[in-house]
Parts: structure tokens; sequence; C-alpha cells
């Protein structure tokens, strides 16, 4: 198998373009916007990017676009942030309600759910310091609540389970006594 193509087979790029995984249909995309990184290389990418058939076109961003799209995507990761904390101290609240009325169940749905929450906030980035430590902390209370329901003596008592799940609260936050 030869790693080099030959001069008729089609880029990995143009393939892209013409094959795309599904569900996509076919489609040049209308823009192409290069990072100021780039720019270094626009005259060795030029020949490949002026090929691409028209309406196509490519630019290479300026600082200040670059600088516009990063305050644009941290606003998006604070809103983000601040609804799935919103979100997650919703569900932790109804399995609290639910552990009081002896619902190990539902409970532990909800404090999944609660920890789910907050790892959604984990993937996009949380945005600044104080509000990782309170993510941290409720994925502390969350996982010490579930261990706690799983201590609960009858049907589904899991003592296992307990310790997985006090475990990952003293990861969480070593700092949560009741981790």
């Amino acid at each position: 198998m030869s790693l080099t193509r030959s001069p008729d087979e089609p880029s990995l790029i143009k393939r892209s373009f013409a094959s795309p995984m599904p569900p996509l249909r076919p489609e040049l995309p209308h823009q192409l916007r290069l990072d100021t990184k780039l720019a270094v290389h626009v005259d060795a990418l030029r020949p490949f990017l002026d090929s691409i058939p028209k309406p196509f076109h490519w630019f290479v961003e300026s600082r200040e676009d670059e600088q516009r799209a990063k305050d644009v995507a941290h606003a998006e990761r604070q809103e983000l942030t601040a609804r799935c904390m919103i979100m997650a101290n919703k569900y932790k609240e109804k399995g609290n309600q639910a552990f009081k009325a002896g619902k190990r169940d539902e409970a532990l749905e909800l404090y999944e759910a609660a920890i789910d929450a907050v790892y959604k906030i984990w993937g996009s980035g949380v945005p600044d310091q104080e509000l990782e430590t309170k993510a941290y902390r409720l994925v502390a209370v969350c996982y010490a609540n579930r261990s706690a329901m799983w201590m609960i003596e009858g049907e589904g008592k899991d003592e296992e389970k307990a310790l997985d799940a006090s475990k990952m609260a003293e990861r969480s936050d070593p700092g949560y006594a009741k981790g």
C-alpha cells in the first residue's frame, strides 16, 4: 500500500466534500476561515484553495475576528455552565426529596442526572476557578448521597457500590468530609 497518492487521486479534503460521513449530504462549503496561525502557510495553500469552485471563498482570519470568536465562545461556555449548574442542582434537590421518601432507585437516577449535567460543563471547559470548585463539590455531594442510598437497608442495598460511590466523591472533592 502506497502512502503517496497519484496526481489523479483527489485530496482528502476534496473527497470529504464529495462523500461526507452520513447523515451529511455532498456539498461544498461556502467559506473557509483560516486561523491566524496558518497565515505563514498561505502561499503553499493558495493553489489548492483557489482550485475549489465558486461560490467557495477563503480568507485568513484577522486578529480582531479571532479575539471576537474567543470572546463569544467564552460567553457561550459561561451560559452553558450556568444552565448545567442550575439543572444539576435541581436534579440533586429532587434526588434529596426522593432520598427522604426512601425511593432508592429514583434518588440514584436523579443524582446520576446531576452528575451528568456537571460533566457537560467539564466537556465544554469551565470558564472560571470558582465555578469549577463548586462543580467538583456538587459532584462530590451527589456521589456521597449515592453512596448513602446504596447503604440503606432493604432490597437493593449494595455495599460495594456504596464504596465505589464514596471513592468517587473523595476523588471529586478530597476536602468534602462526607465523601
